[in-house]
C-alpha cells in the first residue's frame, strides 16, 4: 500500500522507520519487517482496524490477533479521548503481527499500517503485544495532532508514546 507525505517535500532528508522494540534487542537493520510475509491471513476487523497475522505463527498468530481484535476499539477510544476526540486520517489501521523479535512499526508517523513482531517477548505475551499496537497507534494519533496544531516536536511524541505505555 503506497502512502503520500502529508509533510513538504523540503521537511523529509530520508524514509525513517518508526520502531517500538524490547530494551534488550539488538539490530544492525531490520530484516523481519523488511521481508514481505509470505502469507498473511486477516483474522478480522472492527470500525477503525484490520487485524492479520502470518500464517507461519500458526495458533499464536490467532491467539495474538484474537486478543487485539478484542481490545482495539476500546483502546481507540481511550486514545482518541486523550487527543480531544481527533480522528486520524486514512484509517483503518492495518495492524499485521509478523515472525520475528523487532517490537513494532510504521513507516512515518502517519502512516495506519503497523507492524508488530509477535516474538517480541517471551511466549505470547498478549498484554505486551496489546501495549506494542497501542504505542504505535499513539504515534499516529500524534501525528494527526501535529496537524491540527501545525507543529510536531519530536521529543513530544516519544515521551508521550513512551507514557501512554507505562499506564
Amino acid at each position: 500500500m503506497a502512502t503520500e507525505s502529508i509533510y513538504p517535500a523540503t521537511a523529509l532528508i530520508s524514509r525513517t522507520e518508526y520502531i517500538t522494540q524490547p530494551r534488550d534487542y539488538q539490530f544492525d537493520s531490520l530484516p523481519e519487517i523488511a521481508a514481505v510475509p509470505a502469507a498473511l491471513t486477516i483474522r478480522g476487523s472492527t470500525a477503525h482496524f484490520t487485524v492479520s497475522y502470518d500464517n507461519s505463527l500458526g495458533s499464536d498468530g490467532q491467539t495474538l490477533a484474537d486478543a487485539v481484535l478484542g481490545v482495539c476499539e476500546a483502546d481507540y477510544s481511550t486514545l482518541q479521548g486523550y487527543f480531544g476526540g481527533i480522528t486520524p486520517p486514512n484509517l483503518p489501521f492495518n495492524v499485521n503481527i509478523l515472525p520475528g523479535n523487532f517490537g513494532a512499526s510504521h513507516a512515518t508517523c502517519p502512516a495506519t499500517t503497523l507492524s508488530i513482531g509477535a516474538q517480541s517477548a517471551p511466549g505470547v505475551d498478549i498484554p505486551f503485544i496489546r501495549s506494542l499496537v497501542i504505542a504505535e497507534e499513539d504515534e499516529v494519533f500524534e501525528a494527526a495532532t501535529c496537524l491540527h496544531r501545525l507543529r510536531c516536536p519530536l521529543f513530544e511524541l516519544v515521551t508521550l508514546s513512551t507514557t501512554l505505555q507505562l499506564e
